[in-house]
């Protein structure tokens, strides 16, 4: 009796702490629906709810740019002849007046290649990448975003899913943000659509989870280690990113979204995360069976292909999620189990308003993201277990041995917890927070006087970041 009341009142203090931060997240994440764009006066915005906020935003914001900085849209492509068309056309539709869209089409054995170059000939914007071969020691996706990326000179790089779609001015308010904010790499939260309630809820409850572990607000400190990138839309500055490690680092890391966000945070990036509700869109999968499937490229490399981490965040979440259902009902207290009442709705209503800023969620399906959680744990052991009965993950027709994934794996599990770690190398670490005061002593980071990354100023302008 007295170890379920001290579980389940554990569970409700966890509980009130989880509201507490959902809440914090909830006013510090902006939305990009919310940024103005002032073209005419040629000064931008961003829209407060009271007047007073609005009239001191525009004074603290900067101008625009008298033209808008070019930007390549790298877009890699594997048969997706289902989704590409409309895709491609929601990018041609996009307002953008300097804008270089490059589809890749890696190895696709459909349509995806045909498809996409009858578009190139309609629209000199477009261009179409064809990959045939993918060289060893490299993922598929990761090489034709390398591949991408060299065949483009632009300002900055826009990363994005082929089956993505963006209202017509999302690029010119992502763009606009990162100004204002002097940002060298900005993620959005797509606002995810579905025909499956189900498979909204495992995907929202995955969201809500990653924004327990970091700040909107400590992105934007490059003396902070929080990072976090979400891979359907990731917008680059292209000076920082040279500077960086470059794909070539993550050319066997199967989580590269988040290893772009600590490359380019190692790198000394400013940082930023918004809502992409109403402006970015994305159908992730289509069923929940295609949910599973995709999760098994990803679930084991989460947990750094180790049994006894996969099975400790199980028995976690699941010891959490029966210490506020089950565990009240057999304390024989009923303040407890009041409190864990409390606690959990509270919780929810949270998370609700999380959601509405992120997705369109109703809040019976976020009644269910508890059981979501307790799903989690099953799906992630399956995707375990086929990778090792398998030797290796099979993705988008392609092999990838086990051995090399892990040898090769630069994302270790406080990594995925959206941080950095410090370098071994207690030098390179002097180096790299010399280097980081270096570029807070810099009062605008796009001077051309400060284009050079703050290690390269720091080691001299022929020296590299160098990483184990």
């Amino acid at each position: 009796m007295i170890l379920f009341q001290i579980w389940a009142t554990i569970s409700g203090i966890i509980l009130l702490l989880l509201m507490i931060k959902t809440i914090r997240f909830n006013f510090a994440i902006e939305s990009l629906k919310d940024v103005l764009i002032d073209e005419e006066n040629n000064r931008t915005s961003l829209q407060k709810n009271s007047q007073a906020l609005q009239k001191s935003a525009k004074t603290k914001n900067s101008h625009s740019p008298s033209s808008w900085p070019k930007i390549s849209f790298i877009v890699p492509a594997c048969n997706e002849e289902q989704t590409i068309k409309a895709a491609a056309e929601s990018l041609l539709d996009i307002d953008y007046p300097n804008l270089e869209i490059v589809i890749v089409n890696d190895r696709s054995t459909d349509n995806t290649g045909k498809i996409a170059d009858r578009f190139a000939e309609r629209d000199s914007r477009l261009k179409v990448l064809h990959i045939t071969e993918l060289p060893e020691g490299w993922l598929g996706k990761v090489h034709a975003l390398d591949r991408g990326i060299s065949m483009t000179k632009s300002e900055w790089i826009l990363l994005a899913d082929a089956d993505i779609h963006f209202n017509s001015d999302a690029i010119k308010k992502a763009i606009t943000y990162c100004q204002n904010k002097k940002i060298d790499f900005l993620t959005a939260v797509p606002d995810i659509k579905s025909k499956s309630s189900s498979l909204q809820i495992l995907i929202a409850q995955l969201f809500h989870q990653a924004s327990l572990f970091f700040s909107p607000k400590r992105l934007n400190d490059p003396k902070q280690k929080t990072c976090y990138g979400q891979g359907a839309f990731m917008l680059l500055n292209r000076a920082m990113y040279d500077r960086s490690e470059g794909m070539q680092w993550l050319r066997m890391e199967v989580i590269d979204d988040t290893g772009l966000a600590v490359m380019m945070r190692r790198a000394g990036a400013r940082m930023g995360a918004v809502a992409g509700k109403d402006e970015i869109q994305l159908e992730w999968y289509p069923d929940v069976a295609a949910y599973f499937k995709g999760v098994e490229k990803n679930a084991f490399a989460f947990c750094q292909y180790n049994w006894l981490i996969l099975f400790g965040l199980g028995l976690t979440n699941w010891l959490f999620v029966l210490g506020f259902s089950l565990a009240p009902v057999f304390s024989g207290n009923s303040l407890i189990q009041g409190f864990c009442a409390f606690s959990l709705l509270g919780y929810l209503g949270a998370i609700y308003f999380q959601m509405k800023k992120l997705l369109d969620l109703r809040f019976w399906q976020v009644c269910m993201f508890p059981i979501a959680v307790l799903i989690l744990p099953v799906i992630f052991v399956r995707a375990a277990t086929l990778s090792v009965i398998n030797k290796g993950i099979y993705w988008r027709g392609t092999f990838y041995s086990l051995v090399e994934l892990k040898r090769n794996q630069r994302m270790k599990l406080a990594n995925l917890v959206f941080s950095i770690d410090e370098d071994p190398n207690e030098e390179e670490n002097d180096k790299r927070k010399a280097a980081t005061k270096y570029a807070m002593e810099k009062e605008n980071p796009y001077e051309e006087d400060s284009q050079l990354f703050a290690l390269a100023s720091y080691q001299g302008s022929t020296d590299k970041l160098r990483h184990c």
